[in-house]
């Protein structure tokens, strides 16, 4: 490997151990103030846990795929074929055929079509 492969694996480890420490860090500074403010909306934080499903790979493991979902019957409509354009969806686009508009004229007021000077560039740091 090279240098820059080294070091970007040797710094982006470090990187990530480093934000791992203020993590765990920040997690244990804010536990006690996030502890409180579930004990002030004790209520709501209730009735929104019951909400919201908990779902572990255990709870999961063998059971089959969740049943789709009925789509209303405007889904039921057929999907297009691109009829309406007259293009099969499988074509791939084609490049156009006609030349476009003549570019705008260079003007000295518009610095993207002004002309170029060959002039060298002074140094801005001289006196």
């Amino acid at each position: 490997m090279t240098l820059i492969d080294d070091s970007a694996i040797k710094y982006s480890k470090l990187a990530r151990d480093q934000a791992g420490i203020h993590y765990g860090k920040a997690r244990t500074l804010a536990a006690p103030h996030l502890s409180k403010l579930d004990a002030k909306f004790a209520p709501v934080t209730k009735f929104i846990r019951s909400k919201v499903p908990v779902r572990t790979a255990g709870s999961t493991v063998g059971q089959s795929a969740p049943a789709p979902a009925k789509a209303p019957a405007a889904a039921a409509a057929p999907v297009s074929t691109g009829a309406s354009t007259g293009v099969a969806p499988s074509a791939a686009p084609s490049a156009p055929t006609s030349r476009p508009a003549a570019a705008a004229a260079p003007s000295s007021s518009n610095p993207f079509t002004a002309p170029k000077s060959n002039a060298p560039i002074g140094n801005p740091l001289a006196d």
